[in-house]
């Protein structure tokens, strides 16, 4: 099993190469799908299993400081 601290480490290099990938065939777009594929079950790992936080976090509308800011 990775350590967090190693997980974190792969998803970083995976979004390095994602940011400086440039598509140009088909190749490429399959790879830049590859690494996508790879940073969302990497990001998996490092998350609880508990789905229900998750969700319920989503659902709670933004603090009113948010738009104050906008």
């Amino acid at each position: 099993m990775l350590t967090r601290k190693s997980l974190e480490l792969l998803i970083d290099l995976v979004e390095i190469k994602l940011g400086s990938m440039e598509v140009f065939d088909r190749d490429d777009q399959k790879i830049m799908r590859d690494l996508e594929a790879c940073r969302k079950e990497l990001s998996g790992l490092t998350r609880p299993r508990a789905a229900a936080p998750a969700a319920m976090s989503s659902a709670m509308p933004e603090s009113p400081a948010v738009h104050a800011a906008a």
